[in-house]
C-alpha cells in the first residue's frame, strides 16, 4: 500500500473510531447478545445463585442492565434515551458494589453521552469527568482517548 493510501486509510479509521467512539467502546464491552427485544422490568433484582458468590450475581445483574441500557441507547428516540439512562444508573450502583472501575467507567460514558444528547451540558461534563479519572486509574488509555474526545464535543 503506498504511503498516501495508507495516511489515508489510517485517517478514515482514525476519525471514524473517534466518531463512533461510544458505540464502539460499549459494542466491545457489552458484546454477547445480539440486539433484541429489551426487557420491560425496570425492576432490579438480585439473586443470590445457590452456594454462589453475592459479587457475582451482582455483577450478572450489572451486566444486564448494562447491555439492556446499550441495546436502549442505540434505539436513539428521546423516550429510549431516558430509559437507558436509568438502567445505567442502576448498573452503575451494582459496578460500585463489586467495585469494577471500568464497568463504571463504561456506563459513566454513556450516561455522560446521554445527558449530553438530552441538553444538560454539565451534568455530562460530570461523568466525562468522573469516568476519565476511572480510566486512568485503571491504566485504559484508549478508554480515556474516548472519554478526552467526548468531552471535547460538548459545546
Amino acid at each position: 500500500m503506498s504511503k498516501f493510501r495508507k495516511n489515508n486509510y489510517l485517517g478514515f479509521v482514525i476519525h471514524n473510531l473517534a466518531r463512533y467512539g461510544l458505540t464502539a467502546l460499549l459494542g466491545i464491552v457489552l458484546v454477547g447478545e445480539s440486539v433484541g427485544a429489551v426487557a420491560e422490568s425496570t425492576g432490579v433484582e438480585v439473586a443470590q445463585e445457590q452456594g454462589g458468590n453475592s459479587n457475582q450475581a451482582i455483577r450478572k445483574q450489572a451486566e444486564k442492565l448494562s447491555k439492556e441500557g446499550f441495546q436502549l441507547f442505540q434505539q436513539g428516540t428521546a423516550e429510549s434515551l431516558k430509559q437507558a439512562l436509568g438502567r445505567w444508573e442502576k448498573a452503575l450502583e451494582f459496578w460500585r458494589k463489586v467495585g469494577d472501575k471500568e464497568g463504571q467507567a463504561t456506563v459513566m460514558l454513556g450516561i455522560g453521552r446521554i445527558n449530553d444528547l438530552l441538553g444538560d451540558k454539565q451534568q455530562a461534563l460530570k461523568f466525562y469527568n468522573q469516568a476519565l479519572l476511572l480510566r486512568r486509574e485503571v491504566g485504559d488509555k484508549s478508554g480515556q482517548a474516548t472519554t478526552l474526545h467526548n468531552i471535547g464535543l460538548i459545546s
